[in-house]
Formats: structure tokens, C-alpha cells, sequence
């Protein structure tokens, strides 16, 4: 069964980088957020029956894990939006198109929190992103995105953990 890990800060920072150098951060409060879909080893399990009874499990297909935020942040978010759809100028993909056409816009990221006194980070890589808007108010956002690589955490002692390894 995949990982979910809510969190409870309503306050945090999320960065977004592209492979040119390029960067934006949105400083947000009153947010919901939650990395979802975490699998072992960053596969989805295949259970093996026989006569009906689980004998094994096996590594089956990639697991596609899923970063969500919702928040109101302080300042306009236009700059932020157009790095995750990759029309910031100069703007260069992480993830590489296999078919020779142009890339499917993607970014790293770096999402960082504190949990009272206790300070979070987490960071991904490869992420392509979709973005929800609510009506009538630009500082309010739901951003998406699935992660193709990476997903590290820091714990409060800064000791950085593999949650997924690369692709």
C-alpha cells in the first residue's frame, strides 16, 4: 500500500528549478498539502496467488508518486505558475523527451516547512505540474504534480533520506 504523508504546517516555501538556472518560489500560509503514492523501492506491489492464497509479492510496474498543494500565498503567483508550465524564458526541461520532440515541461523541487519548532524539507525531482485556479482571487492556487524521479526528505537533525531513488 503506498505512503501518504499529510502535513500539518499551513506555512511553507515551495521552490521550483529547471536545468537553466532558472528558479521561483512561492511563500504560502493556509495551505493543504500532502506527497501521496510513496511505494517501496518506488515500485507498486503484484501480489502472487495460488489456490487463493498470497505466496509472494513481486516488484510490478513504476509507481508514480503525486505532490499536492493548495494555499493562498502573499504575492502574485504568474511568475511561479510560468516556470511549472515551462514558458519562463530560457526555460529548460529536467526531464528529457525520448521521441526527439520538445520536452515535456518539468522542474525540480525543493518544499520546505516547520512543524512547530521543528523544520521539514523535502525535495523531487523530475516533476511535471497542472495547476488549479480559484475564481476571482490570483493568490489562491492548487498546484499537481506527478514526480518521474527523486523524493528525498530531511529530517529536523538536516540528515537528507532516499524515499525514491532516480529513475
Amino acid at each position: 500500500m503506498a505512503a501518504t504523508i499529510p502535513a500539518i504546517s499551513k506555512n511553507g516555501a515551495l521552490t521550483v528549478t529547471d536545468d537553466n538556472s532558472n528558479s521561483a518560489t512561492m511563500l504560502y500560509h493556509q495551505a493543504d498539502h500532502a506527497l501521496d503514492g510513496l511505494e517501496p523501492n518506488g515500485f507498486q506491489a503484484i501480489e502472487v496467488e495460488s489456490g487463493g492464497v498470497i505466496i509472494g509479492v513481486l516488484d510490478g510496474d513504476r509507481a508514480i508518486p503525486t505532490f499536492s498543494v493548495s494555499a493562498v500565498s502573499a504575492s502574485s503567483l504568474s511568475a511561479f505558475e510560468e516556470m511549472l508550465m515551462g514558458t519562463t524564458s530560457g526555460f529548460t526541461s529536467t526531464l528529457v523527451d525520448i521521441s526527439g520532440n520538445s520536452p515535456t515541461p518539468a522542474t525540480d523541487v525543493s518544499w520546505t516547512f516547520n512543524i512547530g519548532a521543528e523544520s521539514r524539507a523535502y525535495s523531487f525531482e523530475d516533476c511535471r505540474w497542472t495547476i488549479g485556479k480559484k475564481a476571482g482571487d490570483p493568490y489562491i492556487a492548487s498546484y499537481t504534480c506527478k514526480i518521474y524521479g527523486l523524493v528525498k526528505a530531511r529530517d529536523d537533525a538536516g540528515v537528507w533520506t532516499t524515499l525514491i531513488a532516480s529513475r
